[in-house]
């Protein structure tokens, strides 16, 4: 069972179809791109990666400071940090966890591309460039 907040949040998220999002949006480099998480009990929430202000890195893990944050004792404080390298959205791993496998293949550090799955701590998402589609 989860708090009264969490219970709150996990109905603010919409369901759709998922199909939907895997279908090639970009041509080319973007500078906007998302997770989609697709484990329970969060399946279908998005972390958009969207510069703001020049940001060209975020972080994913279990403590407040961080820019996505879930609480979950398969992750670490900082466990993920995602980073807008010129053409490329590159991922890497806190030093303390292991890692992270995306697309079957455990690694620390890797280039994601346009319909991605990583698995990190017990969550799969997919990564997804683009702007979503009206």
């Amino acid at each position: 069972m989860g708090t009264a907040a969490h219970n709150r949040l996990l109905n603010t998220v919409t369901a759709f179809p998922l199909a939907r999002h895997f279908q090639r949006e970009a041509t080319g480099p973007c500078d906007f791109a998302r997770f989609i998480i697709l484990s329970p009990p969060l399946r279908g929430l998005e972390m958009v990666l969207k510069p703001h202000r020049d940001q060209r890195n975020w972080t994913l893990g279990s403590s407040s400071g961080v820019d996505f944050y879930i609480r979950d004792p398969s992750l670490l404080d900082r466990h993920l940090s995602v980073e807008r390298l010129d053409d490329v959205w590159m991922i890497s791993t806190n030093p303390d966890c292991e890692g992270c496998i995306v697309n079957g293949e455990p690694v620390e550090t890797a280039v994601v591309e346009d319909g991605d799955r990583l698995l990190v701590g017990r969550f799969e998402l997919v990564f997804l460039e683009g702007n979503p589609k009206a």
